[in-house]
């Protein structure tokens, strides 16, 4: 008798990157765990083929839950506009690391990593130092892993200019947070272009 393929748990589920993950994985048929905090927008993931575990990586005992018979772990959370207790060290600092040593307890086949690409200012932005900091303890863990550096979202480029263009039709778009920063910053930037333009 064939086993059951061990789910892909995706970490930061309901982000914008890892609810598109979630989706994707779902089409393709591959049995998926989706790690989300009760307080987030998990309903909106799709019902079927997703398995829901709640917690949060600053919870150790969640992120074991977790771990526990996943196959692939697919790491997209972070803290780029840290509320409340969900700071950079809690979350990406402590956090990242229960969730690598849970990863190593529960000898998952591979862990997949979301990073920024290096460069020179690295160490005064904090989410990446602290991306560099969880690099270095991936590949001291031993376990098969990928690290994808990927570079900044088209829609993070375009809000950067005041546009939600690139955002339509996404449910998890980071500009539509309701975060007072963010929408300050997109009001700001939105009357900027526009007066450039209209020059």
């Amino acid at each position: 008798m064939a086993h059951a393929r061990r789910p892909t748990l995706v970490v930061g589920a309901t982000g914008q990157l890892g609810s598109r993950i979630v989706r994707r994985l779902v089409e393709l048929g591959h049995p998926v765990r989706a790690f989300v905090r009760p307080q987030s927008g998990h309903a909106r993931l799709p019902q079927r083929g997703v398995e829901k575990v709640f917690g949060d990586l600053t919870d150790p005992s969640s992120v074991d839950d977790a771990c526990r018979g996943a196959g692939v772990v697919m790491a997209t959370a972070n803290s780029v506009v840290p509320i409340g207790q969900t700071g950079f060290e809690a979350v990406e600092g402590r956090g990242y690391g229960h969730l690598i040593e849970a990863c190593q307890r529960h000898a998952v086949d591979q862990i997949v990593m979301i990073s920024v690409p290096a460069f020179p200012g690295d160490q005064r932005v904090p989410t990446f130092r602290y991306k560099r900091l969880n690099e270095q303890r991936v590949r001291a863990s031993g376990l098969p892993h990928t690290i994808l550096r990927a570079a900044p979202f088209m829609d993070d480029w375009f809000a950067f200019i005041g546009s939600r263009l690139p955002a339509r039709g996404d449910a998890e778009a980071l500009v539509n947070r309701p975060w007072g920063f963010l929408q300050t910053f997109m009001g700001w930037s939105a009357t900027s272009s526009s007066n450039a333009a209209s020059r």
